[in-house]
Protein backbone atom coordinates (compact mmCIF):
# COMPACT_ATOMS: atom_id res chain seq x y z
CA UNK A 1 0.00 0.00 0.00
CA UNK A 2 0.72 3.70 -0.35
CA UNK A 3 -0.66 6.90 0.82
CA UNK A 4 -2.51 8.95 -1.39
CA UNK A 5 -0.60 11.55 -0.35
CA UNK A 6 2.25 12.76 1.32
CA UNK A 7 -0.02 14.80 4.09
CA UNK A 8 -2.83 12.06 4.01
CA UNK A 9 -3.32 9.02 6.36
CA UNK A 10 -5.53 7.71 3.94
CA UNK A 11 -3.08 4.51 1.72
CA UNK A 12 -4.43 2.84 -1.13
CA UNK A 13 -3.31 -0.91 -2.63
CA UNK A 14 -0.33 -0.53 -5.15
CA UNK A 15 -1.99 -1.22 -8.90
CA UNK A 16 -1.28 -3.77 -11.24
CA UNK A 17 2.49 -3.71 -12.38
CA UNK A 18 3.96 -2.09 -9.39
CA UNK A 19 4.92 -2.90 -5.96
CA UNK A 20 6.00 -2.19 -2.45
CA UNK A 21 6.75 -3.47 0.84
CA UNK A 22 7.08 -1.82 4.49
CA UNK A 23 11.12 -2.11 4.95
CA UNK A 24 11.20 -0.68 1.54
CA UNK A 25 12.78 2.86 1.37
CA UNK A 26 9.54 4.72 -0.85
CA UNK A 27 6.85 3.04 1.69
CA UNK A 28 4.61 4.57 2.34
CA UNK A 29 4.80 7.36 -0.43
CA UNK A 30 5.19 5.58 -3.77
CA UNK A 31 4.98 1.70 -4.91
CA UNK A 32 7.38 0.59 -7.15
CA UNK A 33 7.05 -0.38 -10.93
CA UNK A 34 8.20 -4.36 -11.76
CA UNK A 35 11.38 -5.00 -13.19
CA UNK A 36 12.03 -6.02 -17.07
CA UNK A 37 11.72 -9.58 -16.90
CA UNK A 38 8.40 -9.83 -14.46
CA UNK A 39 4.97 -8.70 -13.96
CA UNK A 40 2.02 -8.08 -11.54
CA UNK A 41 -1.59 -8.76 -12.42
CA UNK A 42 -2.84 -8.06 -9.14
CA UNK A 43 -3.06 -4.82 -6.59
CA UNK A 44 -1.70 -4.32 -3.20
CA UNK A 45 1.03 -6.68 -4.24
CA UNK A 46 4.77 -6.68 -2.20
CA UNK A 47 6.61 -8.88 -4.90
CA UNK A 48 6.23 -9.34 -8.39
CA UNK A 49 6.05 -12.50 -10.81
CA UNK A 50 8.73 -14.11 -12.90
CA UNK A 51 7.93 -14.30 -16.41
CA UNK A 52 8.62 -17.74 -18.20
CA UNK A 53 11.67 -18.92 -19.13
CA UNK A 54 13.36 -17.41 -22.16
CA UNK A 55 11.02 -14.50 -22.00
CA UNK A 56 10.98 -10.60 -21.07
CA UNK A 57 8.56 -7.51 -20.74
CA UNK A 58 8.77 -3.85 -20.72
CA UNK A 59 9.23 -2.39 -16.94
CA UNK A 60 5.65 -2.22 -15.15
CA UNK A 61 4.20 -5.31 -16.84
CA UNK A 62 1.05 -5.90 -15.02
CA UNK A 63 -0.35 -9.26 -17.55
CA UNK A 64 0.96 -12.71 -18.16
CA UNK A 65 0.33 -11.94 -21.86
CA UNK A 66 3.22 -9.42 -21.51
CA UNK A 67 5.84 -11.60 -21.23
CA UNK A 68 6.90 -12.61 -24.92
CA UNK A 69 10.23 -14.64 -26.25
CA UNK A 70 13.56 -12.95 -26.47
CA UNK A 71 15.20 -12.49 -29.13
CA UNK A 72 16.34 -16.25 -31.05
CA UNK A 73 13.86 -17.99 -28.99
CA UNK A 74 10.23 -19.39 -30.00
CA UNK A 75 6.89 -20.54 -27.84
CA UNK A 76 5.62 -24.03 -29.41
CA UNK A 77 2.07 -23.09 -28.54
CA UNK A 78 1.28 -21.69 -31.84
CA UNK A 79 -2.41 -20.26 -33.04
CA UNK A 80 -2.81 -21.87 -36.37
CA UNK A 81 -5.86 -19.43 -37.16
CA UNK A 82 -3.58 -16.71 -36.72
CA UNK A 83 0.15 -17.63 -37.07
CA UNK A 84 1.61 -15.91 -34.28
CA UNK A 85 2.63 -17.99 -30.65
CA UNK A 86 1.22 -17.78 -27.47
CA UNK A 87 2.86 -15.07 -25.19
CA UNK A 88 3.01 -15.96 -21.38
CA UNK A 89 4.36 -19.17 -22.27
CA UNK A 90 7.64 -20.45 -22.11
CA UNK A 91 10.14 -19.73 -25.48
CA UNK A 92 12.57 -22.84 -27.02
CA UNK A 93 15.75 -21.70 -28.50
CA UNK A 94 16.31 -21.94 -32.33
CA UNK A 95 20.15 -22.82 -31.65
CA UNK A 96 19.01 -25.82 -29.70
CA UNK A 97 20.43 -29.03 -31.56
CA UNK A 98 16.81 -29.55 -32.79
CA UNK A 99 16.47 -26.81 -34.34
CA UNK A 100 19.70 -26.50 -36.21
CA UNK A 101 22.21 -29.09 -38.16
CA UNK A 102 25.39 -30.21 -39.05
CA UNK A 103 27.52 -28.16 -41.72
CA UNK A 104 27.71 -29.78 -44.83
CA UNK A 105 30.85 -29.43 -46.94
CA UNK A 106 29.13 -26.58 -48.62
CA UNK A 107 28.50 -24.82 -45.28
CA UNK A 108 31.94 -22.90 -44.18
CA UNK A 109 31.05 -22.06 -40.34
CA UNK A 110 33.56 -19.39 -39.27
CA UNK A 111 34.85 -18.10 -43.03
CA UNK A 112 32.08 -17.64 -45.57
CA UNK A 113 29.34 -17.90 -42.90
CA UNK A 114 29.38 -16.05 -39.91
CA UNK A 115 29.00 -17.10 -36.54
CA UNK A 116 26.43 -15.81 -34.04
CA UNK A 117 25.01 -16.38 -30.45
CA UNK A 118 21.87 -16.83 -31.44
CA UNK A 119 19.55 -17.85 -34.48
CA UNK A 120 18.33 -14.13 -34.56
CA UNK A 121 19.61 -12.73 -38.18
CA UNK A 122 16.87 -12.24 -40.46
CA UNK A 123 17.89 -13.30 -43.73
CA UNK A 124 21.71 -14.65 -44.61
CA UNK A 125 23.04 -17.97 -43.30
CA UNK A 126 24.45 -17.84 -40.02
CA UNK A 127 26.13 -20.79 -37.76
CA UNK A 128 25.90 -21.25 -34.02
CA UNK A 129 28.39 -22.55 -31.61
CA UNK A 130 27.28 -25.61 -29.15
CA UNK A 131 30.52 -26.01 -27.34
CA UNK A 132 31.50 -24.83 -24.55
CA UNK A 133 34.92 -25.13 -25.33
CA UNK A 134 36.32 -25.58 -28.64
CA UNK A 135 33.88 -25.08 -32.10
CA UNK A 136 31.26 -27.77 -32.68
CA UNK A 137 29.87 -25.18 -35.55
CA UNK A 138 25.89 -25.90 -36.67
CA UNK A 139 23.37 -24.37 -39.47
CA UNK A 140 20.32 -22.19 -38.40
CA UNK A 141 17.66 -23.47 -40.44
CA UNK A 142 15.44 -20.56 -38.89
CA UNK A 143 15.36 -16.87 -38.11
CA UNK A 144 13.82 -16.53 -34.97
CA UNK A 145 12.82 -12.72 -34.18
CA UNK A 146 11.06 -13.29 -30.61
CA UNK A 147 7.86 -11.70 -29.54
CA UNK A 148 4.54 -13.58 -30.64
CA UNK A 149 6.42 -14.50 -34.09
CA UNK A 150 6.65 -18.02 -35.20
CA UNK A 151 9.87 -19.42 -36.75
CA UNK A 152 10.82 -18.77 -40.48
CA UNK A 153 12.59 -20.74 -42.75
CA UNK A 154 15.86 -19.21 -43.65
CA UNK A 155 17.70 -19.60 -47.25
CA UNK A 156 18.56 -22.86 -48.66
CA UNK A 157 15.86 -24.28 -45.61
CA UNK A 158 11.75 -25.11 -46.24
CA UNK A 159 9.12 -25.39 -43.49
CA UNK A 160 7.98 -28.22 -44.25
CA UNK A 161 5.20 -28.64 -41.61
CA UNK A 162 3.85 -27.73 -38.24
CA UNK A 163 3.59 -30.93 -36.16
CA UNK A 164 1.20 -30.77 -33.68
CA UNK A 165 2.61 -32.70 -30.73
CA UNK A 166 1.30 -32.74 -26.60
CA UNK A 167 -1.17 -30.96 -24.63
CA UNK A 168 1.20 -28.35 -23.05
CA UNK A 169 0.85 -25.35 -20.52
CA UNK A 170 -2.90 -23.85 -20.38
CA UNK A 171 -4.08 -26.84 -22.11
CA UNK A 172 -2.66 -25.63 -25.49
CA UNK A 173 -1.20 -27.87 -28.13
CA UNK A 174 2.40 -27.82 -28.66
CA UNK A 175 3.74 -27.60 -32.34
CA UNK A 176 7.03 -28.41 -33.53
CA UNK A 177 8.56 -26.50 -37.15
CA UNK A 178 9.82 -28.85 -39.37
CA UNK A 179 12.92 -27.58 -41.84
CA UNK A 180 14.30 -29.73 -44.42
CA UNK A 181 17.13 -28.42 -46.79
CA UNK A 182 16.29 -27.47 -50.22
CA UNK A 183 18.52 -29.22 -53.22
CA UNK A 184 20.25 -27.18 -54.23
CA UNK A 185 20.58 -25.44 -51.43
CA UNK A 186 20.28 -21.65 -53.57
CA UNK A 187 16.74 -22.67 -54.72
CA UNK A 188 15.18 -21.52 -51.48
CA UNK A 189 14.89 -17.91 -50.51
CA UNK A 190 14.00 -17.03 -46.96
CA UNK A 191 10.60 -17.08 -45.55
CA UNK A 192 9.87 -20.45 -47.92
CA UNK A 193 9.89 -18.50 -51.23
CA UNK A 194 11.60 -20.33 -54.40
CA UNK A 195 14.79 -18.80 -56.78
CA UNK A 196 12.80 -17.57 -60.10
CA UNK A 197 13.09 -21.23 -62.05
CA UNK A 198 12.19 -23.25 -58.97
CA UNK A 199 8.59 -23.81 -57.72
CA UNK A 200 6.71 -26.26 -55.47
CA UNK A 201 7.05 -27.48 -51.84
CA UNK A 202 11.28 -27.35 -51.11
CA UNK A 203 11.48 -25.53 -54.58
CA UNK A 204 11.82 -29.06 -55.62
CA UNK A 205 10.42 -28.52 -59.07
CA UNK A 206 11.20 -26.70 -62.24
CA UNK A 207 9.21 -23.96 -63.66
CA UNK A 208 8.03 -24.39 -67.51
CA UNK A 209 10.84 -23.70 -69.87
CA UNK A 210 13.42 -25.62 -67.30
CA UNK A 211 14.79 -29.12 -66.74
CA UNK A 212 16.07 -30.20 -63.56
CA UNK A 213 19.63 -31.88 -63.90
CA UNK A 214 19.91 -35.20 -61.97
CA UNK A 215 23.29 -35.27 -60.52
CA UNK A 216 22.94 -31.52 -58.85
CA UNK A 217 19.30 -30.98 -59.04
CA UNK A 218 19.61 -27.50 -61.17
CA UNK A 219 17.03 -26.17 -62.61
CA UNK A 220 18.44 -25.38 -66.29
CA UNK A 221 16.82 -23.64 -69.04
CA UNK A 222 16.04 -25.51 -72.29
CA UNK A 223 17.24 -24.98 -75.32
CA UNK A 224 14.98 -23.76 -78.39
CA UNK A 225 14.09 -26.82 -80.15
CA UNK A 226 13.83 -28.50 -76.19
CA UNK A 227 11.14 -25.58 -76.12
CA UNK A 228 9.40 -26.20 -78.71
CA UNK A 229 8.86 -29.52 -78.30
CA UNK A 230 7.48 -29.04 -74.83
CA UNK A 231 4.64 -26.39 -76.57
CA UNK A 232 3.52 -29.19 -79.29
CA UNK A 233 3.38 -31.61 -76.73
CA UNK A 234 1.26 -29.47 -73.76
CA UNK A 235 -1.30 -28.50 -77.44
CA UNK A 236 -1.44 -32.45 -78.81
CA UNK A 237 -2.21 -33.42 -74.75
CA UNK A 238 -4.98 -30.37 -74.92
CA UNK A 239 -6.63 -31.69 -77.91
CA UNK A 240 -5.96 -35.68 -77.15
CA UNK A 241 -8.42 -33.85 -73.83
CA UNK A 242 -11.06 -31.97 -76.15
CA UNK A 243 -11.43 -35.25 -78.42
CA UNK A 244 -11.87 -37.19 -75.27
CA UNK A 245 -14.74 -35.02 -74.07
CA UNK A 246 -16.14 -34.82 -77.35
CA UNK A 247 -16.48 -38.57 -77.90
CA UNK A 248 -17.53 -39.46 -74.52
CA UNK A 249 -20.45 -36.45 -74.97
CA UNK A 250 -21.34 -37.68 -78.19
CA UNK A 251 -21.49 -41.46 -76.90
CA UNK A 252 -23.95 -40.50 -73.75
CA UNK A 253 -26.19 -38.54 -75.97
CA UNK A 254 -26.20 -41.51 -78.72
CA UNK A 255 -27.94 -43.57 -75.46
CA UNK A 256 -30.26 -41.25 -74.37
CA UNK A 257 -31.77 -39.88 -77.64
CA UNK A 258 -32.93 -42.64 -80.19
CA UNK A 259 -33.44 -40.13 -82.43
CA UNK A 260 -29.80 -38.35 -82.91
CA UNK A 261 -28.59 -42.10 -83.09
CA UNK A 262 -30.88 -42.73 -86.43
CA UNK A 263 -29.33 -39.58 -87.80
CA UNK A 264 -26.07 -40.63 -87.19
CA UNK A 265 -26.45 -43.94 -87.86
CA UNK A 266 -28.07 -42.77 -91.62
CA UNK A 267 -24.94 -40.27 -92.04
CA UNK A 268 -22.53 -42.74 -91.30
CA UNK A 269 -24.08 -45.28 -94.31
CA UNK A 270 -24.24 -42.74 -96.37
CA UNK A 271 -20.65 -41.45 -95.88
CA UNK A 272 -19.57 -45.33 -96.35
Amino acid sequence: QRRMAENSHICVKCPRGRWITKDDAEFPLACRPCPEGKYQDAVGATACKTCPANTETREGADELSDCVCKAGYYSPYLNITSGSTTSGTTCIACHSVDMTQEPEKTDSCGTEIPVAEFCDVHSKPVCVNEASSGNAFRVCRSYCPGGSVWPKAKSSFWLFENRAGTTGELGLTKYEPIFVRCAPHKACLPHNKCERMYEGDSCSDCIFGYWRDVATNVCNPCGEEQTIGMIIMTAMLMLLSVGGLFGATTFIRLQADIQFKDLAIKALVQHI
